[in-house]
Order: structure tokens, then C-alpha cells, then sequence
């Protein structure tokens, strides 16, 4: 609903609603001044207190007037003022009919949406359904609530009660309801909800099982609703989710934005530093976030290269999190005894107050003006508007810094907003428009409550899937699993699989990869519907050394997973105790244990394409982005081709087009020359450069995006090579299938055709895509081109991927 037509709704209910009174009102002055004004005509003075009751009495159908001569204006009254009392009766009549109405249509919904509970949550969460079409009906107790006009004004039904007794819960028809959403103020309220709920719909027919999502506000107790063995009866009859919104909420936000927003690698100096201003349940959220995926290759205990057994261990750089909030410190120390090992991830600062005070503001810059922190913030307050104010305001007073602290540009600012219309809209608006409000971002407190099922998360879910079944083929089963297979695992082992997926993009990040969404989706897959594990297998074209880097980022980001559960160091496990072997740093695990965070960052790739994604440089990504969808399938081809073991699974469904004249020749170098279609930037200085190369060089020689002058020149230059016996060449040509028969020299040993009208990135993708499956390092070739086009695609491509590159101009 938009604001214009939300506004005359309200103008309309208000008028409705007040309509009646303003009536009454009118037609009883009038019929006193009626009395006053006959009573005038016949000379008779009357005492007020009686012309009010004469006037009241004519608003009673059987009243009658006990004057001999009556005026007109009286008259009139005298109609007038019974047809009122009629007109309100036929009002109140239809209220309630309209209410028995209500409750009618309430019997016949089907496939509605109920929430119970609404509050800043409940109400943003109706909207969302609502304007995704579904019909929804929500249950509060508290009718005076501000929220309740407004989900009747958005064509929302309401029902008044308490949703833990079984009557109110019944109005809601369950029987046939879509989803039920529990999330009152309450977790004792929300269970004694489910209970009723799972009773209500045991005689459930014709309709899958009800989705329920039950909200529990402590997430200490959340893991412990999420047990299989918790609540069985009741799941037998529901599709029960357990969630902590505020947790979910913090998850969904750090994949959408990583807190490395500057990729860090192992050399870097710089510790991440995530100030939360308001230390409510959303800032404590983003805080165990924070601690469950900060965990970059800066924190790594030794220096890249070098013998390490002579090195002094690094210090440990641990986040640090900054508090602002009026009772900081309290919260802050109730927060760290509740985790008691939080400490051991992340520093606490904490600074009394609310951030829009100036003598906070300025405490709290000092901490932004390290150059060695990499700084975001958070606005955690209730109230959106002051939480846009706030971040409107921080930026401002950093302008001022940005000359001399040009780094200070780099700090993102995000503000916790209730609804995803109007100020998150705007925001989004603003950053496509300036790069100052770039740095300011509105995020979901309420998330996608089917974000478990569908959307992104069902790709981080398939590669929590393969990394299970990778452990579960290479090592024995989990503790007190008996049976392999992902249903069959715990939901804390289904969400620990999850979360190592989560920070994969993290662990990309730190060598420059980026995972880009496939065009055509799940990449990989098996008949059956499970993981699916090319032979031989793929992997990142890493060193042993990056590779342990981000093995040691594994063991960190599952280590602060099991301390924030409560685990501590035992040599043997026991989960009753919560003791755990492995929970010690990465240089006193055995190395036994160690193998199980290599392989799981062997199998990296290999969940991602399961999943559709596909690792590739962020160079190359940047190049992807501005391709159309034909060139993107070629080039997803060539990505994969890049990862070790990559090229034996493209080959199986793309014929390499160059092999067989490979044999042709002893070289194991290939001359690409590409670059030009201008024949006229062609001078004999320019032919004399390409002949100087070529007679320099023996063995393939592919021409991509030229002109056929200058194919022509080409084959003959190496023409009269090939005749004075000097060198041995294999010429190919890579041209769009469609171009003219005319541009087509005989001289090539092979002309490859692409699919295209004209010359496009595609012969240079295909071009890069087949000595890649022939079995060529980019380094093995060298790229000629005659003009130095720093942006074009081929030249760009052919040197992010290792050629040696050459320009002759």
C-alpha cells in the first residue's frame, strides 16, 4: 500500500467512525434551536434545561409534541431527529453484523498466514506477507496496540486475546492455515501457543503439514528447542522451525556484507573493530556474529614465508567491539558472564551513553582514527527514525575528517531498520546515487523467516550438505550418529556445516576469489538429490601454505562456534561436560585433526558448484559482471577450467578444439594476437614488430579479434617463415560462425567458428577456454596486441590470467 492511499484509508476510517457523533450533534442543536425559535414565535419564555429535554424526546420514534401550532423549522425537526436515531441504529446494526461477517470469513481462509504477537516484529512481518499476496491474520492481546489500526487499514485481519488460550487461537482456522509464526513478548507464551497449535490441527486433512516458526527470544534456550529429541510429539503433527530472529536477522546481515569489507590477507596489520550502538537483543546478535565469522587470515600465527619454528607467534588479532549504550558496562558484563569464553574471540570496549551525545561521539572517533583498525557501525536502537538520524549524522561529522583521514571513507555505517518500505528503500536509493551515502546501509531486524528454505540460503544448505557427506566419506561419523546422511545429523551439525558455508566467501575473499552465481543455477548435481563429488576432484589452484591459511581460518571459526556453546579443553570428549579435545589453537591441534580443516577446504569448490556458484578471481568476476548471458556460460566454463582438476569435468561436456594440431609441434608456448580491426593502425612499423615476434617464435599461433587484413598479413608472414625452414608453426583463427566467407584465409591450418554475428568477447573467451583444456598454464602464453587498450576485454583477460603481454604500438 502506498503512503497516498494508506493516508485517505485513515482519513476514511477516521471519518467513518466519527460520522455518527457529528451527526447526533448537529441534528440536536438544530432541534434546539427549533424549540427556542417556535417557542419565540409564540411569545413563551422557556427554561433551557427544558428545551434540552424537549429536543432529546424528539429522537425517540414514539415522542410526540404537546404544542396546538408547531413551526415549520420544528416540523422539520421533528422527522429529522427519529430518521437520525434510526440511521445510528441501522450503523450499529451493520458493526456488528460486519463483525459476525468477520468472524464468517475467518472460517473459510485457507492457506493464510497467522502471526501472533504484534509487536515492532509482528507488524513489519504482517506487512511482508501482505505484500507478498498472502492473506494474513494476526492475534494480539493488547487491543490499544498503535499496530493494530494499522494492520486493519492494510487489510490485515486482527483478532484481540490471548493467543495462548485455545478458543482465540481457534478463530485464526489453523486447520486450513499455510504458516503460523509465534512471536509474542514471551517465550513461556510462545511454547503453551505451539502446544494449542499442534492440538488444533491433528485432524488435519488435505493440507501438508502446518510451517510454524517459533521465535524464542532467549537464544541460550534456542539450541536447546532446536533438539530432534525436544518436542517430538508436537513435530509429528507441525513443520516446526526454531528461530531466534535477532540471531537470524545478524546472520543474513553479515553474508550480504562481510566485516572485511577490504579483503585481508596474512600480512595485514589491521584488526576489525565493530562498534554497536544500543546493546539490545539486536546489538547482542551482531556481537556473536561478529565472533562466530571474524576470523580473517590476519590472524594466523606466523609470518608468511620463512622457517617457522624460529618465529615468535604473532599476537592474536582479535575483533574488538565497541559498546555505546547508556548502561554499557552492565550490559556488557551480563552479556560476557551468559558467554562466558567470549572474551577469548573478541575485546570489549564499552562507553556509557547514547551516541548522539557530542562527548560520546567524540570518545568513540578517537577509536575510528586508528589506521590500523577496519572499522564498521552498527545503529542497534528501537526507533528507526533515530537510527537513520544517528547514521546521517555520524557521516557528516566524518566528512569533516575525510582529507586528512582519507581511510575514514571506508567504514561502513549500518542502521537497524523494522520494515523494508520507505527509509530502507531511500537508503538504497541514495546508494546508487552518492558515494558518501554508500557508506550508510539499512538492514532487516526482521529477517526472512523462510530464509531456511528457500532463496540464498537453500545454496548455503547444499554446501553444508557436501561438507557433511565429505567428512562423513573421509572420516568416521560424528559422535552419537548412527547412520550417515544429512537428516540424520543433529540440527547443531546441520548449523555447524551451515556456518562453515557462511564464511566461505570470507575465506575466498582473503586470496582474492569471490564465489559468482552461476547463470544456469545449481552447477552440479546427482539423480537422487544429493551432493555430488567429481572424480578426479576439484580444487582452488592454491599453495600448501594459502591452503593452511585458510585451514587455520576454518579451525578459528569452528572453535569460536563450540567456546560461545560453552565447550572447554579436555584430552578426551565429552559433549554431556561439554569437553572437547580440539579446542585449543591451531598450533597445539594434533595434526591428526588438522587433516579434517584441509579437507574441508579441499571440498570448497566442489560445494560451490553443487550449490551454483562458482569460484573465480575478483578480477575475473568484475570481467563476468559485464558479459550477457551467452558469454557468461562460456566463461563459467573457462573459470572452471582454471581450478585444479577443473578442466577434466568441462572436457566431459566440451570438446577441446585445439588438441588435435597440438602434436603438430614441439612448443609448449602459444602466441596469441589479438586487439585490433582497424586496418589503418596497421603501419609497416607495426608489421615489422609482428614479424620480429614471429620469427622469435615456433609453435601455435592463434589470431582472435583482428581484422581479415591483418589475418592476411599473418599468414603471410609466417607463410615465408614456414618456406625458408626456419620455424615450424600451427596457425589457427578464432571468428564469429556468421561472419562473411570473404574475411576467410586458406593460409590458417584450422579456423575455430563461435557462435557469434561478429567478433565479441566470445572467440576470446572460447579461445583462453580451449588452452585451458589442452593443458596450458596462462603463463605458457604470450599475448600480442597492437594498441594498449587497458580496459579492452581480451587484453584484460588474457593479463589477469597470467599471459605475458605484449604490446606493439
Amino acid at each position: 500500500m502506498n503512503v497516498k492511499s494508506y493516508k485517505l484509508r485513515i482519513a476514511f476510517e477516521l471519518l467513518r467512525s466519527t460520522l455518527p457523533v457529528v451527526i447526533f450533534v448537529a441534528v440536536y442543536a438544530f432541534s434546539y434551536f427549533a424549540y427556542c425559535h417556535h417557542y419565540h414565535i409564540q411569545g413563551m419564555e422557556v427554561h433551557p434545561s427544558e428545551l434540552l429535554y424537549k429536543s432529546l424526546r424528539l429522537f425517540v420514534v414514539e415522542g410526540e409534541i404537546d404544542e396546538p401550532r408547531v413551526s415549520g423549522f420544528l416540523n422539520v425537526m421533528r422527522f429529522v431527529a427519529p430518521l437520525t436515531t434510526v440511521m445510528g441504529a441501522i450503523a450499529a446494526f451493520t458493526v456488528l453484523l460486519g463483525r459476525r461477517f468477520k468472524d464468517l470469513r475467518l472460517t473459510t481462509l485457507a492457506d493464510h498466514v497467522v502471526i501472533c504477537g504484534l509487536g515492532r516484529k509482528g507488524n513489519s512481518l504482517a506487512r511482508q506477507f501482505r505484500a507478498q499476496g498472502k492473506k494474513v491474520v494476526v492475534i494480539d492481546i493488547d487491543e490499544s496496540n498503535e499496530y493494530f489500526s494499522i494492520q486493519m487499514l492494510s487489510n490485515i485481519w486482527t483478532i484481540a486475546g490471548n493467543a495462548a488460550d485455545p478458543e482465540i487461537l481457534a478463530k485464526a482456522n489453523l486447520s486450513t492455515a499455510d504458516c503460523l509464526v509465534i512471536a509474542t513478548g514471551s517465550d513461556s507464551t510462545n511454547i503453551n501457543i505451539l502446544i494449542h497449535a499442534a492440538n488444533q490441527v491433528k485432524a488435519r486433512k488435505h493440507h501438508d503439514p502446518l510451517h510454524v516458526v517459533l521465535h524464542m527470544y532467549d537464544s541460550a534456550i534456542c539450541p536447546l528447542m532446536r533438539n530432534k529429541q525436544v518436542l517430538m510429539s508436537i513435530r509429528q503433527r507441525v513443520n516446526l522451525v526454531t528461530v531466534n530472529m535477532y540471531e537470524l536477522a545478524a546472520r543474513q546481515l553479515f553474508l550480504n556484507d562481510m566485516l572485511d569489507n577490504m579483503p585481508t590477507d596474512i600480512q595485514s596489520k589491521q584488526r576489525m573493530h565493530v562498534a554497536i550502538a544500543g546493546f539490545g537483543n539486536m546489538g547482542q546478535a551482531i556481537a556473536l556474529q561478529t565472533a562466530k565469522t571474524g576470523h580473517f587470515a590476519s590472524a594466523a600465527p606466523w609470518e608468511m614465508g620463512g622457517d617457522r619454528n624460529n618465529q615468535t607467534p604473532k599476537p592474536l588479532l582479535k575483533p574488538l567491539i565497541t559498546i555505546i549504550d547508556e548502561n554499557a558496562e552492565k550490559a556488557g558484563k551480563e552479556f560476557t558472564n551468559r558467554f562466558s569464553q567470549f572474551v577469548d574471540l573478541c575485546e570489549i570496549n564499552t562507553i556509557e551513553g547514547d551516541i548522539h551525545d557530542p562527548a560520546v561521539y567524540n570518545h568513540f572517533v578517537d577509536l575510528l582514527k586508528n589506521e590500523t583498525y577496519l572499522s564498521s557501525i552498527f545503529i542497534c536502537y528501537e526507533d528507526d527514525y533515530y537510527n537513520i538520524k544517528n547514521g546521517l549524522s555520524i557521516i557528516d561529522r566524518l566528512k569533516q575528517q575525510y582529507e586528512r583521514k582519507k581511510f575514514l571513507e571506508s567504514i561502513d555505517i549500518f542502521v537497524e531498520l523494522s520494515e523494508s518500505e520507505g527509509l530502507y528503500h531511500l537508503l538504497e536509493e541514495e546508494n546508487a546515487e552518492t558515494a558518501l551515502a554508500r557508506q550508510l546501509k539499512g538492514f532487516m531486524a526482521v529477517p526472512d523467516l523462510f530464509y531456511t528454505d528457500e532463496g540464498n540460503n537453500a545454496g548455503y544448505e547444499i554446501m553444508g550438505r557436501v561438507f557433511a557427506a565429505s567428512y562423513e566419506e573421509q572420516f568416521d561419523l560424528p559422535d552419537g550418529i548412527k547412520k550417515p546422511g544429512w537428516d540424520n545429523l543433529s540440527f547443531r551439525l546441520q548449523d555447524s556445516n551451515m556456518q562453515a558455508a557462511h564464511h566461505i566467501g570470507v575465506k575466498l575473499r582473503t586470496l582474492g576469489y569471490q564465489a559468482v552465481p552461476s547463470v544456469d543455477g545449481i552447477f552440479l548435481s546427482d539423480k537422487k538429490g544429493g551432493p555430488f563429488f567429481p572424480d578426479p576432484g576439484i580444487q582452488l589452484p592454491i599453495t600448501d601454505e594459502e591452503r593452511e591459511i585458510l585451514a587455520v581460518m576454518e579451525h578459528n571459526r569452528w572453535l569460536a562456534e563450540i567456546k560461545l556453546e560453552g565447550y572447554t579443553y579436555s584430552s578426551s570428549k565429552d559433549p554431556n561436560s561439554r569437553k572437547h579435545p580440539c579446542c585449543v589453537p591451531w598450533e597445539r591441534l594434533d595434526e591428526k585433526n588438522k587433516v579434517k580443516d584441509l579437507a574441508q577446504i579441499d571440498i570448497i569448490p566442489v560445494a560451490l558448484l553443487n550449490a551454483g556458484f562458482i569460484p573465480m578471481k575478483m578480477v575475473l568476476a568484475n570481467l563476468y559482471q559485464n558479459l550477457d548471458s551467452r558469454h557468461k556460460l562460456l566463461f563459467e566454463d573457462l573459470a572452471i577450467g582454471l581450478l585444479n582438476g577443473g578442466a577434466a569435468l568441462v572436457e566431459k561436456a566440451k570438446q577441446c578444439k585445439i588438441n588435435d594440431f597440438l602434436g603438430k609441434t614441439q612448443s609448449k608456448e602459444i602466441l596469441l594476437i589479438s586487439g585490433v580491426s582497424d586496418e589503418s593502425q596497421f603501419d609497416q612499423k607495426a608489421k615489422e614488430k609482428l614479424t620480429s615476434v614471429l620469427s622469435n617464435f615456433a609453435g601455435v599461433v592463434i589470431s582472435g579479434r583482428i581484422s581479415a587484413g591483418i589475418q592476411q598479413h599473418i599468414c603471410s608472414i609466417t607463410d615465408n617463415l614456414r618456406k625458408q625452414n626456419r620455424k615450424m608453426y600451427v596457425l589457427l583463427g578464432y571468428l564469429p560462425q556468421k561472419l562473411s566467407s570473404d574475411n576467410l584465409d586458406s593460409r590458417y591450418d584450422r579456423l575455430i567458428k563461435t557462435q557469434g554475428v561478429e567478433f565479441s568477447e566470445l572467440e576470446s573467451i572460447q579461445c583462453w577456454l580451449d588452452i585451458v583444456l589442452a593443458g596450458f598454464e596462462p603463463s605458457q602464453v604470450k599475448y600480442v596486441c597492437f594498441k594498449s587498450e587497458d580496459d579492452g576485454f581480451d587484453f584484460q583477460l588474457s593479463k589477469e590470467l597470467g599471459a605475458n603481454v605484449e604490446i606493439l604500438n
